[in-house]
């Protein structure tokens, strides 16, 4: 027996009906593709690279920013691994295991910088990932590749232009530190150039008298000559002389030395450093500065281990601060109209995994309303054209994200302000 499968008015119906089904469903089709192509369209447009991988780590889809930074075409990255086509060259983690691969690994979320070489050019890159699971169970992963090679340079240069500000400001107590040694070695040398013209008459005197015993008639005169020379005296002074200007050259040398540390770039590279020898050199830098306002002591940890940093990096931090400090007790000396010299201490200690530099000052304190713009770009308590508000945020950004440590603060107001910094002992080079 048949099926009742109805008379012909009822298949025209259903046939009418699937039609419209059918349509409906082509009509979302290309609303789905509309929207799909609008969507890759604007994917396109955004600078970050974006990809998304499978478990494997071979490339499912990715935007236009990922194929210009490989210098691909998508035929030749769509199925291909990520770290194959992104060798990263940075630390001995980065090559043991790519961190793309370590994220899908470990299952837990990346955020790293990096740097890519492709042939002769070097890119810096900020690379964030996730992994998640799929409504089928698949797990993948999505990248987000940000190129922060110019935004690199110009922070370089900014914290390069901050450098020389420092030093620019400088420029007068640094003339006056360097005048004063080369002073007294000029003294020194006028009176050790004296000193030998009259010697040499005593010598000559007694050339003459070489080869003959001396008689007699000749002793009133030589020792007229030694009375007049103060012999004694001039053999001790000349001594005393040569070792001042000896130590005078030195520290004409050190401030040279500091200077060429401060405005010289030097190479963003890791390498062990003595921070006691470090912070000794800034503060011989900044002693015009601070020595009408306040008196600077140190106290550095004897037994202080090496820290890998990038030295000219740290000496701009500390210089930063020790200045800050400065300010803050010269305008508060000021204010009070007080001849009293405030205090600024420096201090190193060794804690564990990590070291920490503490720089303190008897100013007056930062007010509890500006403590969460302290390290905002640009904000500055100061009066116009005295500072840019850039050293504080450069200081953060240089011990928290350059050297992965902390920095810091303590305040209370009229009493002073204690600035910590934490850097790590151990850390890639």
């Amino acid at each position: 027996m048949y099926p009742n499968i109805g008379n012909g008015k009822d298949r025209a119906d259903r046939m009418k009906n699937n039609d419209r089904s059918l349509y409906s469903v082509m009509l979302q089709n290309e609303e789905l593709r509309d929207t799909l192509g609008k969507m890759d369209l604007v994917l396109a447009q955004i600078v970050e690279s974006i990809v998304w991988t499978d478990s494997d780590g071979k490339i499912k889809w990715c935007n236009g920013s990922f194929d210009d930074l490989c210098g691909k075409l998508r035929l030749f990255i769509l199925g291909n691994s990520l770290s194959e086509l992104l060798p990263l060259d940075c630390s001995e983690s980065c090559k043991e295991i790519h961190p793309c691969d370590k994220l899908l690994r470990d299952k837990a979320d990346l955020d790293t910088v990096c740097r890519f070489k492709r042939g002769d050019q070097a890119f810096d890159l900020e690379i964030q990932g996730r992994a998640f699971i799929s409504r089928e169970g698949e797990r993948s992963a999505v990248f987000v590749i940000r190129d922060i090679t110019r935004r690199n340079l110009l922070e370089a240069q900014l914290r390069q232009a901050q450098k020389l500000e420092s030093i620019g400001s400088m420029a007068a107590g640094i003339t006056h530190e360097i005048n004063t040694p080369v002073h007294y070695v000029g003294e020194n040398l006028r009176f050790i150039e004296e000193s030998i013209s009259d010697m040499q008459k005593l010598f000559l005197k007694l050339l003459d008298c070489s080869g003959k015993p001396i008689t007699n008639d000749d002793w009133p005169e030589i020792n007229s000559l030694i009375e007049s020379i103060d012999l004694e005296f001039v053999q001790e002074e000349i001594s005393n002389a040569v070792r001042e200007s000896l130590k005078g050259i030195s520290q004409v040398a050190n401030i040279v030395k500091s200077v060429k540390e401060f405005a010289h770039p030097g190479e963003p590279a890791m390498e062990l450093t003595n921070l006691n020898e470090a912070i000794e050199s800034t503060i011989l830098l900044s002693a015009n500065e601070c020595k009408y306002v306040a008196d600077v002591s140190s106290d550095l940890c004897p037994d202080l281990p090496l820290v890998p940093c990038i030295g000219g990096k740290l000496n701009q931090v500390f210089l930063n601060l020790i200045v800050n400090a400065a300010h803050a007790i010269g305008d508060n000396l000021r204010d009070k109209k007080s001849g009293n010299k405030g205090q600024i201490e420096v201090k190193t200690h060794s804690k564990g995994d990590y070291v920490e530099v503490e720089i303190s000052d008897t100013g007056p304190g930062i007010p509890d309303e500006i403590h969460g713009k302290l390290f905002e770009p640009f904000f500055t308590t100061k009066e116009a054209g005295r500072g840019t508000g850039q050293g504080l945020a450069i200081a953060k950004k240089i011990v928290e994200q350059d050297h992965h440590g902390e920095l810091s603060f303590e305040t209370q107001l009229g009493k002073g302000t204690r600035f910590l910094i934490r850097l790590p002992v151990s850390q890639g080079l």
